[in-house]
């Protein structure tokens, strides 16, 4: 089966290169946070913060992956 394939990361490249090799190749993904996601994350929403307020969020999305540039990266979202 394949090769052996090394990925360093888990924010939305790191998970979106290991998804597309898993099936062909033995995938390993390495982070070093707790949590995947990378910059896709919301600070007080899916990652706690106690610094913040309650109520706020702050949104740590990646916004350059929009739908019209990036349509086969929302196929696998």
């Amino acid at each position: 089966m394949g090769l052996d394939v090394a990925i360093v990361g888990g924010g939305a490249a790191g998970l979106a290169t290991a998804h597309l090799l898993d099936e062909a190749h033995r995938v390993v993904l390495y982070e070093k946070e707790p949590r995947l996601g990378g910059h896709i994350r919301t600070l007080g929403r899916n990652v706690p913060c106690g610094a913040l307020p309650a109520g706020v969020h702050l949104d740590a999305g990646v916004i350059e992956f929009d739908r019209g540039n990036f349509p086969f990266f929302h196929e696998l979202m």
